[in-house]
């Protein structure tokens, strides 16, 4: 669910909403794209179980976000991936990443 809308600028009742869907088990995404750059968000007041948003709506650098996941959600089964028990890597990029640079401008 948008928690903000970037149309109208609604704040939909997102706690309660998310108290409804966990009512019937239902997992929650919420997309704060529009709402972390302006409001204070807590997540755990929220309930929520999942929240994406990305930087660059505050001034960061483009194609860097944020994906908070419940640590419960992100890990724990009988199929680890890792010994930490965390199914979802990070990404670490650099070393081998770029393939070439130069300093002429084309």
């Amino acid at each position: 669910m948008a928690y903000t809308s970037n149309a109208t600028g609604y704040t939909i009742p997102a706690k309660e909403i998310i108290k409804l869907a966990h009512k019937y088990n239902a997992k929650v995404l919420l997309d704060g794209a529009q709402t972390v750059p302006h409001k204070f968000v807590d997540v755990r007041d929220l309930d929520v179980d999942f929240l994406a948003f990305s930087i660059h709506k505050m001034c960061g650098p483009r194609g860097v976000g944020i994906l908070y996941g419940k640590k419960e959600l992100l890990g724990h089964s009988l199929h680890e991936e890792d010994e930490t028990g965390c199914v979802v890597e990070p990404a670490m990029l650099g070393g081998g990443t770029v393939g070439d640079t130069t300093y002429q401008f084309l």
